[in-house]
């Protein structure tokens, strides 16, 4: 089968950017499979000196307690909006196909509808993967395996998920597109992914790239962004000394937030659509032009 993988890219990133109502969805998965592509920008390090040190502090219990079911119940309800908006992206990018409007209601309707198709899909690969971890684990708190190993272990792992990273799109797809129940899915996308697994480790590759591609272009954005919001708080300071500084930091990182989301909205969204126009390529589905 011959495979056009540039025009896979081009249509996947002009479909993303043509249909921003999806860029709100793609802003809420945050679980899942692009937990993945993303996880590296989190500094897992300070959280947990932060936490430690909150916890050490002479916080009292009863407002630690407070922090932390305020915590969780926020963790559960991205949880939660993050599993709807897996299953609204999808629908969403498959009415773009069949040249379907995309509106927000019946989306999230259809979200809605797939939660617990989607949420046991989650759990599924969030417990395969959790095993595959706790070898590495045991190996950190332990303190009994090499540091070589524990490197070898985990460059494996992650060269495991990259070839697989397809196959997951694939079953999400079978339960979103084609309404198929969980166990079906699951046998469908693994059938499909065996069956065009060079195609589909190519595709995994040049996300692979893509994302930290993308990666290094934020940073730079981001600094870029930051120029003028620094030359108008050292303008500012002057004038108006440091309230008029602060009050430009303050401006300059709601900017620079709002401007984050956007980005991650947009990519969430394009990462998807390399997904959904893979598989509806691979099965021959007809896709309308853009």
């Amino acid at each position: 089968m011959i495979f056009n993988y540039s025009n896979l890219v081009k249509k996947s990133w002009l479909v993303a950017w043509k249909n921003k109502l999806l860029w709100f969805f793609g802003l809420f998965i945050m679980a899942g499979i692009e937990g993945f592509n993303y996880s590296d920008r989190l500094n897992l390090e300070s959280i947990q000196n932060s936490a430690l040190g909150w916890m050490q502090s002479d916080t009292t219990p009863g407002a630690l307690l407070i922090v932390t079911i305020v915590s969780i119940i926020l963790i559960l309800a991205f949880f939660i909006m993050s599993v709807i908006c897996q299953g609204s992206i999808i629908k969403g990018l498959g009415n773009t196909a069949t040249a379907v409007q995309n509106k927000f209601k019946p989306l999230w309707s259809y979200g809605v509808s797939k939660f617990w198709r989607i949420l046991a899909l989650e759990l599924l690969f969030g417990v395969a993967i959790l095993i595959l971890l706790i070898p590495t684990l045991v190996g950190l708190i332990g303190a009994t395996w090499s540091n070589v190993f524990l490197v070898v272990w985990l460059a494996l792992l992650l060269i495991g998920l990259v070839i697989v990273s397809n196959f997951i799109y694939y079953t999400f797809i079978y339960a979103v597109l084609e309404d198929k129940k969980v166990k079906e899915s699951i046998i469908l996308g693994w059938k499909l992914f065996i069956r065009y697994f060079k195609i589909s480790f190519v595709v995994s590759l040049i996300r692979l790239g893509l994302s930290i591609a993308f990666s290094i272009a934020l940073v730079v954005i981001i600094f870029v962004a930051l120029i003028p919001f620094v030359l108008l708080g050292i303008l500012f300071g002057v004038i108006a000394g440091a309230i008029g500084a602060l009050l430009i930091g303050i401006l300059g990182a709601i900017a620079v937030v709002a401007l984050v989301l956007l980005i991650r909205g947009f990519l969430n969204t394009f990462h998807y659509a390399l997904g959904v126009y893979t598989y509806l390529q691979l099965i021959g589905k007809k896709v309308i032009p853009e």
